[in-house]
Parts: structure tokens; sequence; C-alpha cells
């Protein structure tokens, strides 16, 4: 079986909020119930990590649409809740799922048959003032080792992928913060304009965790084909996304087409899958990759379209890796 990394997942919102489950059990796809009249899709738990042969995964903590323009106390209750949620399933997993903090943690995900978690934060929307940068060390310490700094929404540090906004002193202190502190920095939901300023400021090679790309769907949450070169001729990672809002189509095939148009653009060794499981509330899935279990057969179809073995493990697993190394 293919090792897998898988770029972007969101357990603890799905778990709390979207379906109520049971992570240590393998649950129905659609079973459970929410109060935001969303669809539930239940794609990812530990028995569907363990027949997916995941051995990584980056755990989002994320706030729903209407919280993000709550007080920030309630912001910050709303988020210490989900990363509350990982270390429970951490402590109950019985050591099947452990935490990824440092170089010597990834380390373990070549040695051990269980799976890794980064603890990744999708939008940062903790700081409303630069008084407010000593939060940085409480979330550090809860683990988290991944940032992105914003969703769809502008926000202090910077323009969000439904906005307008430019990367701002405080954002700068943010990314700063992130570089000294060797934190992996996601520009996923970020806006084009903050993109390319961020792009300029960094000294960290770019990455994106979960996105499409602009050839087959006009969306404000896929990158373009500069995006696309910038982010190789940094030495970073794009993780694509197998979701029909941003794909244009629930066919697999028009996946793994995306994977061949980054691929013939820059190269094999920039790209990996950011799945987006339990995130994805549209009754529309791709066909044959709907969940983590379905890993395995994504490689196969990967066979059939003519990537080569060694293409496969690159995309599905040691180009994730490597650059996670580069970073922790």
């Amino acid at each position: 079986m293919y090792k897998i990394i898988d770029l972007h997942n969101d357990w603890a919102d799905n778990s709390l909020i979207l379906s109520h489950k049971n992570f240590f059990v393998e649950n129905g796809i659609n079973e459970g119930r929410n109060y935001y009249g969303l669809n539930v899709n239940n794609q990812v738990d530990l028995p569907r990590l363990q027949k997916g042969n995941v051995k990584l995964v980056f755990g989002a903590s994320c706030l729903m649409p209407n919280e993000i323009n709550q007080d920030i106390n309630i912001r910050r209750y709303l988020i210490k809740q989900q990363l509350d949620y990982y270390d429970y399933i951490l402590k109950n997993s019985n050591g099947k799922i452990f935490a990824i903090k440092n170089k010597n943690d990834l380390d373990k995900v070549n040695l051990d048959e269980n799976i890794g978690l980064i603890k990744h934060m999708e939008g940062f929307y903790f700081i409303d003032q630069e008084s407010d940068l000593k939060i940085l060390n409480y979330y550090y310490q809860r683990g988290v080792r991944s940032i992105a700094l914003t969703w769809n929404f502008d926000n202090c540090l910077a323009g969000g992928a439904g906005g307008n906004g430019n990367l701002t002193k405080i954002g700068k202190k943010v990314i700063d913060y992130i570089e000294n502190n060797n934190i992996i920095l996601d520009l996923a939901h970020i806006g084009k304009k903050s993109f390319w300023e961020i792009a300029n400021y960094t000294k960290l090679p770019l990455f994106i965790s979960h996105t499409q790309v602009n050839c087959l769907i006009q969306n404000n949450r896929n990158i373009d084909d500069e995006q696309i070169k910038a982010i190789a001729k940094s030495g970073g990672l794009i993780g694509l996304m197998p979701h029909p809002k941003y794909l244009g189509s629930n066919k697999l095939d028009d996946f793994l087409k995306s994977i061949k148009y980054v691929y013939d653009l820059v190269g094999i060794n920039y790209i990996a899958i950011g799945s987006d499981f339990d995130g994805t509330t549209s009754n529309d899935l791709i066909n044959e990759f709907q969940q983590s279990s379905d890993f395995q057969i994504l490689a196969d179809k990967m066979i059939e379209y003519g990537f080569t073995v060694s293409e496969i493990e690159k995309i599905l697993y040691t180009n994730a890796f490597e650059f996670i190394k580069k970073i922790l």
C-alpha cells in the first residue's frame, strides 16, 4: 500500500459541530446532525485513516463563517474547544494517533504504524491589535505547528480569498513569529494581493495546503499559473483538493487532470494532496475519492492515468514529508 500524507482535514469542527460523530469508529458518510442546515459528510475517522494507510494529517481548527465577527474572547474560546478536541483524540487513541511538533516527532512517521497529527489553525482570527501577539505563544504551547493567516475574509493580518486586503504590519509580525519558531505558513484561503505581498516578504518556501487551479475553473480559492510557478521557484508545495466546487466537476479523471496540469507546468516535486475531508459540506463529492479510506483507490487510478509508481509515491507522500521536514 502507498503511504499517504493529507495536508488538510477538518476533524474538529466536523466532530464538534457538523456531525457530532465518534471519531474512533467508522461512521456512515452522511450519519449525524448539525444545527446549521449543512450536509453531513463523515469523510475521516480512525478506521478510514487506517484503511487508506494515511500516515500523517494536518488537523485544522477553524471558525464557522458566522463566528468570525464574534467578540475576540468568544473566538478564542471556540478555537480552544477545537484544540482541546485534538488533545482528546491524542489522549484516547491508545497511541494510534500522535502529535508532531518537531523534526524528531516527524521521524517517527517512518518508524511507526500509527498516524501523525500536525495541529493547524485555519484562519488566524485571534488577534485584533498588535498587543495581542502574545497569544501566539499560547497556541505554540498547545502544539500548533501550522498557521494560515486568513480564511475567506480579510482580517488585521492580510486579505482573505474573498476579499482584497493587504498584508499588514501585524501580519508581518505574525509571519516573523512563524519563521522564528519553525512553524509552517499556509497560504490557503489567502487573497491574491496578499499572496504576492507575502511571497515578497517571507523567507519560507511558499505553501498552500488545499486548493485547485484556475485552468479548470475560475474561483477565488484557486491559484493561477504565476502563483504555481512562484511556489515551485521557492521550493514550496501545493496541496491539490478533490472538491467539485473548486474543480468544476465531480469526476476523478478531472482531479487527475489537475495534478497533471501542475506537473506539466512546474514538475513533480511541488505537488501533494490536501483533501479538505470533513470540511466538505456539499452534497456533491468526487466520484471514487470521497473519504480517507479511498486514498488507495486514488493511487490505483493514478497508475491507470499514466503516473509511475515513483511519481505516485512523491505526490502522495514524499514531497509533503520532505517539505514538512524542511520547516520543522
